[in-house]
């Protein structure tokens, strides 16, 4: 399983190869419990940061949420897209009421 505070590391990885090496294990991880929500946050925060790739990191968001609706990370990080990146204002407000 993927430790907690693992999307800041991949944020910190000095290669490409360093993090494709955590998206493979991101990827295994939800593979293996597809409505585990921190993994679904962890691969969403690496495509919102690093790829740049907000439509999968939207996705992965909602599901991180809907599998755990307090989920506060992921509902936090996903307001900040869609008021960061989509200039969705009432959807971010309505993610965070």
């Amino acid at each position: 399983s993927i430790e907690k505070g693992s999307s800041q590391k991949v944020l910190f990885c000095q290669t490409v190869e360093e993090r494709g090496s955590w998206i493979a294990a991101l990827q295994r991880a939800i593979a293996s419990d597809p409505g585990h929500a921190n993994s679904l946050y962890n691969y969403a925060v690496l495509l919102d940061s690093v790829k740049n790739d907000y439509d999968r990191a939207e996705a992965l968001y909602k599901r991180a949420i809907a599998a755990n609706p307090l989920h506060a990370y992921s509902l936090y990080n996903y307001a900040l897209l869609l008021e960061d990146v989509r200039k969705d204002y009432d959807g971010a407000e309505t993610v965070c009421a």
